[in-house]
C-alpha cells in the first residue's frame, strides 16, 4: 500500500514537472493568448518630417486610441549621395564630417517631446545607406564601418535626448534589414554577429543599453524555414543580445515574400531559435500594405496576420499603421474599423451596397471607360474590384495622403485599355469596404471594343505652344517644339530625345493653332516606364483640357482617358468630343501622380495633337496605286489565293460579301506585310483597304494596319495607321483609312497589318 502511495506521489511529480517545464513557454517570451492587438508602428522620415507638434500630437493620439505604445522611427542619419558629407542627419550633429539635411527641423526632437507627453515609447533607429544591399553580406570591412558609424550616432542622441526625454527615448532600432538568401555561409553569419556585437559591446560598454530591435525579412523562394532557423541560431549562439532585446521579423506578407498560406511556418520556426537565446523576445513586424499596388492592407487581412502567429509571438508591431491605416494620412475607415474590431473582439461582416448604373462606353481613341455610382457602407467603402469576361483584373482603392496629397479618395471610373477591338467583353464591378467585405456585383455589362478612330487632320502640328513650368533639364523640351512637331519618341527607350520630361508638379500647356479652327480630339502620347525610386514615369493621374477663341477666356471641354492598368510602353490618352467647337487656343493640364502609389513620379510626353474629321473616311478623286506590281509577305494563304498576284491593284473589289468570292485573298492569324511600287515618285495623300467583316467565320478587320512610305524601297518612315470599323455586327465590306492632312511623296508604300484571326482584303489602294 505504501509502495503504491509512493508510487502515485512520484507518477504525480513526474508529470508536474514535465507541464511546468516543458509545456509551459518560458515566462520572457510569451505568446499573445487572448484578442490579439497591435502595439505600435514605424514612422518613416518622408512623412514626418514637416510634422509640426499639433500634427505629432494628433498622430500620437490616435495610435493611443487604438491601444499602441510603440512606435519605431527609421534612420535619423542616411549617406550622403553627393558625396559631399559622410552622413546627412534629421538633427544637429556636430559629428566630424557629417551634417544636418538642408531646411530640414529636428524631427527627433519633435518625435521624442511629443510622444514623452503623451507616455509612448520610441525605438530610436541610428543610420542606414543606400548601398547595404550590395555589401552586407561581402565586404567586411564597409560592413564594420557602418557599424561604428551607428555607434557615433547612438552617443550623439543619447547625449542630446535620453536625459530630456527619459520615459518617451525606449530603446534602440538597428535600420539595418537582414534575409534569408545571402547569409549562407558560416563565415558570412560569423560576419553578421561579429557587426551586431560591435553595436552591442558599445552600448553595454558605455552604459547606454536600451532594448534594442531588429526586424529582418524572409524570402520563401529563397530557403526553407527550418534553413532560416538554423541561420539565426547560429548567430543568436554568437552574439550578445540580452534579456528584452526583441527580434521582430518582417512577416513579409505585405512585401511578397510569404504569404497568409505560409508565413505561420517561418513564425514556427523562428521561435525555436529565439527560444535558443534566453531573455530574447519574439515579435512580429506586420506588413499593412499590399507590394502589388502599394495600397493599404484591409482590417480583416492584418487580424489573419495577427491570428495566425500569437502562439508564437508576445506582440505586434506594423509596418506602418501611420503611413497606411492612419486618418492623418488615408480615409478615416481602416482606423475606424480597427476600433470596431478592438471593441466588438471580432472583425465587421457587413458587405457595402451593390454599385449601381454601371455602364460602359467605346473611347474613340481606344478602349474602353466604366462608370457608376458610389456603393454606400456601414463604416465606409474602401474600393472597388473590377472584372472582365468572369476574371479579376484589377482594383480601385483609398489612396494615401502621403502618396497624392491633393487628391485623396476612390474613383467611380474605370478605363480600360487592354482590349482588342471588335472582341465582345462582360464588365462587372464589386465595392469592398475596409474589412475585405464584397458586396454584390454590379452588372455584368456587355459592350464590343472598337478599332481606335484617330481623326485625320492633325491641326495642331507645327504650331507654337508654351508650357509652364517648363520641362526638366534633364529630359527638356528641344527648340520648345517636340510637343507638335508630329515626332514620335522611341517607346522602348526613355532616353530618346524626342521625350520630354514633367517631374513632381503640375503641367499647363497652351497650343496657339494661329487662328480660329474646329477642333474635337485631342490626344497625348505619353510613357509608362520604371527604372528604380529616381525614375518613375507613368502617365499622369488626369489630363484637363479647356479652349478659348482669345487666349483669356476658357471653357473645360473635358478629361484625357487615363488607363487605370497598363503595361510598359506609350500610351495615346484621347478625348473625342461629340461634335466639333471652335478654338483658337487649346490649353491642357496635367497633374502628376499616374496611379496610387507613385505621387511623386515622372510624366514623359513627346506629342500633343489636336486634330478633327473633316475627309477621314472619303475616297480621295485620284487613284494612283492601280494596276501597279506589289509583294506580300508572307503569302495569301494557299486555300485562298492572290491570283496572278494582281488582285490587291487591279481596282476589282469582290461582288458579294462571301469569301468564297474569288476576289477576295485570305491571310491567317499573324502579320502581313504589303508593298507597293508607285513605279517613280509620286505625291499620296491617302492609303485604305478594303476587308470582309465576317464574325461567323472569325473574319475581322486588322487589329493594327501601319502606313510607312519610302524613296528608295530599303528605308521606311511611319505615317500613320487605317481607321475604320464595321457600322453593324453582320458581313459587311469595312474600309480603312489614312487620311493625310497634306499630301507627301515617295514611290513606295508598305502597310504592315496584324490579325488574330483571318483577315479577308480585296483591294489597296493609294490616293491623292
Amino acid at each position: 500500500m505504501y509502495n503504491k502511495f509512493y508510487i502515485n506521489v512520484l507518477c504525480m511529480t513526474v508529470f508536474l514537472f514535465f507541464i511546468f517545464t516543458v509545456c509551459t513557454p518560458c515566462t520572457v517570451n510569451a505568446a499573445v493568448t487572448t484578442q490579439p492587438k497591435l502595439a505600435g508602428t514605424f514612422i518613416q522620415e518622408g512623412l514626418m518630417k514637416d510634422w509640426d507638434d499639433a500634427k505629432w500630437q494628433s498622430e500620437l493620439r490616435l495610435l493611443k486610441d487604438a491601444g499602441m505604445e510603440y512606435i519605431i522611427i527609421g534612420a535619423v542619419a542616411e549617406n550622403d549621395r553627393s558625396g559631399e558629407y559622410t552622413m546627412l542627419t534629421n538633427y544637429p550633429t556636430s559629428i566630424p564630417g557629417c551634417a544636418m539635411k538642408p531646411n530640414h527641423q529636428d524631427t527627433v526632437d519633435l518625435c521624442l517631446r511629443n510622444a514623452e507627453l503623451v507616455g509612448m515609447k520610441v525605438f530610436m533607429g541610428t543610420n542606414c545607406r543606400s548601398d547595404w544591399f550590395q555589401n552586407m553580406a561581402k565586404d567586411e570591412k564597409w560592413l564594420y564601418a557602418r557599424m561604428h558609424e551607428s555607434n557615433l550616432i547612438a552617443d550623439e542622441l543619447w547625449e542630446k535626448y535620453k536625459s530630456k526625454y527619459p520615459n518617451a527615448f525606449y530603446g534602440w532600432y538597428w535600420c539595418y534589414e537582414v534575409d534569408n538568401a545571402n547569409y549562407n555561409t558560416t563565415e558570412k553569419r560569423d560576419r553578421l554577429a561579429n557587426a551586431l556585437n560591435i553595436i552591442l559591446d558599445h552600448l553595454d560598454d558605455t552604459n547606454k543599453r536600451l532594448p534594442i530591435m531588429l526586424c529582418p525579412f524572409m524570402n520563401a523562394k529563397c530557403s526553407t524555414p527550418q534553413d532560416y532557423e538554423n541561420m539565426w541560431k547560429y548567430i543568436f549562439e554568437r552574439t550578445h543580445f540580452a534579456e528584452g532585446d526583441i527580434f521582430a521579423p518582417q512577416d513579409s506578407v505585405g512585401a511578397g515574400g510569404t504569404n497568409l498560406d505560409n508565413f505561420a511556418e517561418w513564425f514556427e520556426a523562428l521561435k525555436r531559435a529565439v527560444d535558443s537565446k534566453p531573455g530574447l523576445k519574439l515579435w512580429s513586424d506586420l506588413e499593412t500594405f499590399d507590394h502589388t499596388d502599394w495600397t493599404a492592407a484591409t482590417i480583416d487581412r492584418i487580424y489573419i496576420q495577427m491570428d495566425r502567429i500569437k502562439q508564437y509571438v508576445e506582440n505586434y508591431v506594423t509596418f506602418a499603421y501611420s503611413h497606411y491605416q492612419s486618418p492623418n494620412n488615408i480615409n478615416e475607415g481602416y482606423h475606424a474599423t480597427y476600433l470596431d474590431y478592438l471593441k466588438n473582439g471580432v472583425v465587421e461582416t457587413n458587405p457595402p451596397s451593390q454599385p449601381q448604373n454601371l455602364e460602359a462606353k467605346v473611347l474613340p481613341t481606344g478602349g474602353i471607360l466604366l462608370d457608376w455610382d458610389e456603393s454606400t457602407d456601414n463604416i465606409g467603402v474602401c474600393g472597388y474590384y473590377i472584372y472582365r469576361n468572369g476574371e479579376l483584373i484589377d482594383k480601385l482603392q483609398m489612396r494615401r495622403k502621403e502618396k497624392r496629397p491633393s487628391t485623396p479618395g476612390i474613383d467611380t471610373h474605370y478605363v480600360d485599355l487592354s482590349v482588342s477591338a471588335l472582341n465582345l467583353y462582360n464588365y462587372e464591378v464589386r465595392a469592398f469596404d475596409f474589412a475585405g467585405n464584397i458586396s454584390a456585383a454590379a452588372g455584368p455589362i456587355a459592350v464590343t471594343a472598337n478599332q481606335p478612330k484617330i481623326f485625320a487632320n492633325n491641326i495642331s502640328k507645327g504650331c507654337s505652344y508654351t508650357i509652364s513650368p517648363s520641362a526638366d533639364i534633364e529630359y527638356p523640351d528641344t527648340d520648345n517644339k517636340e510637343l507638335t512637331d508630329g515626332v514620335y519618341a522611341d517607346s522602348s527607350n526613355y532616353s530618346d530625345p524626342a521625350w520630354q520630361g514633367w517631374y513632381n508638379e503640375p503641367r499647363e500647356v497652351i497650343v496657339d493653332l494661329g487662328d480660329i479652327k474646329e477642333v474635337q480630339q485631342f490626344i497625348a502620347n505619353c510613357l509608362y516606364d520604371r527604372h528604380g525610386e529616381d525614375l518613375e514615369i507613368f502617365p499622369p493621374y488626369k489630363m484637363e483640357v479647356s479652349i478659348s477663341e482669345d487666349g483669356l477666356t476658357y471653357i473645360d471641354v473635358g478629361e484625357l482617358a487615363i488607363p487605370h492598368k497598363i503595361s510598359k510602353g506609350s500610351y495615346k490618352l484621347g478625348l473625342t468630343l461629340e461634335q466639333p467647337i471652335n478654338a483658337r487656343y487649346i490649353k491642357l493640364i496635367s497633374t502628376p501622380g499616374g496611379l496610387p502609389w507613385t505621387w511623386p513620379c515622372w510624366t514623359f510626353i513627346d506629342e500633343f495633337e489636336v486634330r478633327n474629321n473633316d475627309y477621314s473616311y472619303i475616297d480621295l478623286p485620284n487613284l494612283i496605286s492601280r494596276g501597279c506590281s506589289y509583294t506580300v509577305t508572307p503569302q495569301a494563304h494557299e486555300r485562298y489565293p492572290d491570283t496572278s498576284g494582281k488582285e490587291l491593284t487591279n481596282g476589282e473589289y469582290a461582288s458579294s460579301t462571301s469569301y468564297l468570292d474569288s476576289a477576295w485573298q485570305g491571310w491567317d492569324a499573324g502579320t502581313r506585310e504589303v508593298v507597293i511600287d508607285l513605279g517613280n515618285n509620286k505625291k499620296i495623300q491617302q492609303v485604305s483597304g478594303s476587308f470582309l467583316y465576317h464574325p461567323d467565320y472569325y473574319m475581322y478587320t486588322p487589329r493594327s494596319a501601319t502606313v510607312w512610305v519610302s524613296d528608295d524601297g530599303v528605308n521606311f518612315t511611319e505615317i500613320g495607321c487605317l481607321s475604320g470599323v464595321p457600322s453593324k455586327n453582320q458581313p459587311e465590306r469595312c474600309k480603312q483609312y489614312l487620311t493625310l492632312t497634306d499630301a507627301i511623296e515617295a514611290r513606295y508604300v508598305k502597310l504592315t497589318v496584324t490579325g488574330g484571326a483571318w483577315i479577308f482584303v480585296d483591294e489597296i489602294e493609294v490616293r491623292i
